[in-house]
Parts: structure tokens; C-alpha cells; sequence
């Protein structure tokens, strides 16, 4: 009988979808294979050990499993990222936009250490607010997204400051002002 293969690594978990009745989907960004999505089973259960932990938003480590059937994943188990335990870590709001964008366009099982670097930094307890917006603007270039070539898609200005998360465009400051600022990554 041939081993079970099982992936170790670590991640942060970019969004939590519940699915079924105790289950939920996982959009995760990983160290070692990039984005993925795993189904976690049971999680929803007043039992589960691993609701607290696989929260949105937090860093952990982790062992997966190729789904049986299907494509995908499944969370074996996980515990809390040492380096990164929610009470230590800074800078959760203003980062969620970021994480956001991530979740929708990093390419899938694709390994990308600057981001995973970059994620790192943002996270963690050393950087300054203007190492935060540098980081995003890593992320964003990382992502086919540099805002160097970028003009505004509204008036055409080469003055760019914002990114529109839902349409993948940038926009400049005047021009931000008429969308909804839930939907604008200020970056510089």
C-alpha cells in the first residue's frame, strides 16, 4: 500500500468560505507552492480545534493532503504560526486590502518567495508605515500590476496613487475620490 503524500508548510490564510454544514474552503498563500485553495472538514463543529486557528488574516502552519477525489486540497491539521500569533502582530486593518487583492489575483500553486517575503514584512512587528506601502506596491508589481507603466484609466493622467481591487486598473488621487473606498488600495 502505497504512503498517503502530505505537504508541510507554512501560510496565511487569505479568506474563509463556509461550505456544507461544518465544512469550509480555505484560500490559502503558502511559503512552499504559493496560492491554494484546501477544504477544511468538520471545522465548523463545536469541537473543532482548528476554527480558531485558520481565521482569515492569520499565519499558520500546516499539513495538507491532495483531495481523494477532485482537484484540491484538505487540512490535515494546523497550529498558529510561532512568529506570527495574533496578539503580537500589527497592522491587521490596514493590510486586509492588500491580502484581499492578493486572493484575487495571484496565480494558483505558484511559488513566489518575494511575496511570501513581502507578507512577511507587512505582518510583522519591525516595519514602518512607509515600509507598508512599499510592500504593497512589491506585492502589486509582483502580481503584473506595476503602477511605474500604469496611467489613470479614468482621465489618462501618468500620476497614478490608487489601484481599483475589482477592476484591476489604477486610478490617480482625484479620481478615487468618486469610487468606494472599499474597493481602493491606496499605495502611495
Amino acid at each position: 500500500m502505497a504512503t498517503p503524500i502530505e505537504y508541510y508548510t507554512r501560510a496565511l490564510v487569505l479568506d474563509r468560505t463556509d461550505v456544507g454544514e461544518k465544512d469550509a474552503q480555505l484560500d490559502l498563500f503558502t511559503e512552499r507552492y504559493g496560492k491554494m485553495s484546501a477544504r477544511a472538514r468538520s471545522i465548523r463543529a463545536i469541537r473543532s480545534k482548528l476554527s480558531a486557528h485558520l481565521q482569515p488574516l492569520h499565519f499558520v502552519r500546516m499539513r495538507l493532503a491532495p483531495r481523494t477525489t477532485g482537484n484540491g486540497f484538505v487540512v490535515i491539521d494546523s497550529v498558529l504560526d510561532d512568529v506570527f500569533v495574533p496578539s503580537v502582530t500589527r497592522r491587521r486593518a490596514d493590510c486586509a486590502d492588500i491580502v484581499r487583492t492578493l486572493n484575487m489575483y495571484a496565480s494558483e500553486l505558484d511559488a513566489d518567495h518575494v511575496i511570501w517575503h513581502a507578507l512577511e514584512a507587512l505582518f510583522g512587528d519591525g516595519i514602518l508605515c512607509d515600509g507598508v506601502d512599499r510592500m504593497k506596491h512589491v506585492l502589486l508589481s509582483r502580481m503584473g500590476f506595476d503602477p511605474r507603466y500604469a496611467s489613470c484609466t479614468v482621465c489618462g493622467a501618468r500620476a497614478v496613487t490608487h489601484f481599483v481591487i475589482s477592476h484591476g486598473t489604477f486610478v490617480c488621487a482625484s479620481c478615487s475620490l468618486s469610487l468606494p473606498q472599499n474597493e481602493v488600495l491606496y499605495f502611495i
